[in-house]
């Protein structure tokens, strides 16, 4: 999956864009418990798990994206 949407403006329209088509990917392809999922964002690490909307909203709002490795 290209990741260079990591880098863009958190605040642009194609980054929002951009989010949704990942958590389209990562919710067809990361197994849940009960509607919830590791986190993927640097404050998270994958340690913590949330609800789609809630990682969505980490992903939008928080100054901490993703770990790119």
């Amino acid at each position: 999956m290209d990741r260079s949407w990591m880098k863009e403006c958190r605040i642009s329209e194609e980054y929002e864009k951009d989010v949704s088509v990942f958590l389209q990917y990562f919710q067809q392809n990361v197994k849940s418990v009960n509607g919830t999922y590791f986190c993927p964002c640097v404050r998270c690490l994958n340690q913590i798990r949330k609800d789609l909307g809630n990682v969505r909203d980490q992903l939008l709002h928080s100054s901490h994206v993703l770990r790119s490795s």
